[in-house]
């Protein structure tokens, strides 16, 4: 996932905006369910002026103060639609008051819920039998929540811009600006692995919506269709490899892999026979590749990735394109 601070100060790890890191943030990301609508966003308030709240996706449940050492990997958020119609969100991020993580595209059933999680590996472990959607941040949600005070702010664009859909703080923190919840915030968290938790999905953006000290109950919904986390083309000597990642893949059978030297085609498929989908019904997903030899120097080709589901239905991806002789990171998706 890719991560960004504010203000060009370098990512947790180390790395400078110009690295691979940032590179899958750039991508159409998305996870599949039954159906897609518009997105409505209502403005953020300003500050002084009524309440006016969320009317589509609410921040409804932070885990703050974690158990252990690996205390900002536990952590999570959970988003929910409250709204009576499947909500879209297309380069939206997520942060404290230090960084900011951008995730993937990801459609969220009427009122269903998603997590982001610090880690999801770890989430998944923290809550065995977990069916829904989990989206991982790079290690951690921000720079890791500070249980004394911090804040989390939903922004519907990338690296925390935009409008500010919700936000809440506890502690010492007033990040929240344009949020009345500024007024005397939510108090610090002294107590392990329990969490705020928004009360009724009530959103006034006051202190009263919220609930400290709260046994964690995070709820999800389950994708009917898996699908990317990446899809890439890299060109090495020996020929062009395509690689794919998903995040589950509740209801796939397999995938093939298409190819033409045309944006617009005609495809030609690549794979003889299907490729098998490794987690078939599981919420764990994959990485996959695929080599291509059959490849000509200078020559530019544009690659599609197709997912057989088990009901028949198909779903495309791409296309991605490459020149083979030179290494480059592929397009984002289409």
């Amino acid at each position: 996932m890719a991560c960004c601070k504010r203000n060009g100060e370098p990512s947790r790890n180390g790395r400078s905006a110009g690295r691979s890191v940032f590179r899958l943030r750039n991508q159409r990301w998305r996870f599949l369910v039954h159906s897609v609508s518009l997105l409505l966003i209502v403005p953020s308030p300003k500050a002084g002026s009524p309440s006016l709240g969320s009317t589509t996706i609410l921040i409804n449940e932070v885990l703050v103060n974690a158990a252990g050492s690996t205390e900002a990997a536990k952590e999570w958020v959970e988003l929910k639609n409250v709204s009576g119609a499947s909500q879209t969100l297309n380069d939206w991020s997520i942060g404290d008051k230090d960084s900011c993580d951008n995730f993937p595209e990801v459609t969220i059933p009427a009122g269903d819920s998603l997590i982001l999680a610090g880690d999801r590996a770890q989430f998944l472990q923290d809550h065995p039998g977990f069916q829904g959607a989990v989206i991982g941040l790079n290690g951690a949600v921000g720079n890791g929540l500070r249980n004394a005070g911090d804040h989390v702010a939903l922004f519907n664009g990338a690296g925390c811009t935009g409008t500010e859909i919700d936000c809440v703080q506890w502690g010492d923190n007033t990040g929240c600006a344009n949020f009345t919840e500024v007024d005397g915030g939510i108090p610090s968290q002294g107590t392990d692995d329990k969490t705020i938790a928004r009360v009724n999905d009530t959103d006034t953006d006051q202190d009263t919506d919220w609930a400290t000290g709260q046994t964690p109950t995070p709820q999800g919904f389950s994708p009917t269709s898996v699908l990317l986390i990446s899809f890439t083309a890299r060109s090495i000597k020996e020929g062009i490899v395509i690689r794919w990642e998903t995040v589950n893949e509740y209801n796939i059978l397999g995938y093939n892999v298409a190819r033409s030297i045309h944006s617009n085609g005609p495809f030609a498929q690549m794979n003889a026979d299907l490729i098998p989908a490794r987690s078939a019904g599981a919420i764990t997903g994959a990485d996959y590749s695929y080599s291509d030899d059959r490849v000509r120097p200078g020559t530019r080709y544009y690659y599609l990735l197709e997912a057989i589901e088990s009901d028949g239905r198909r779903q495309q991806f791409g296309p991605i394109s490459i020149r083979f002789g030179r290494v480059r990171a592929a397009n984002r998706q289409r």
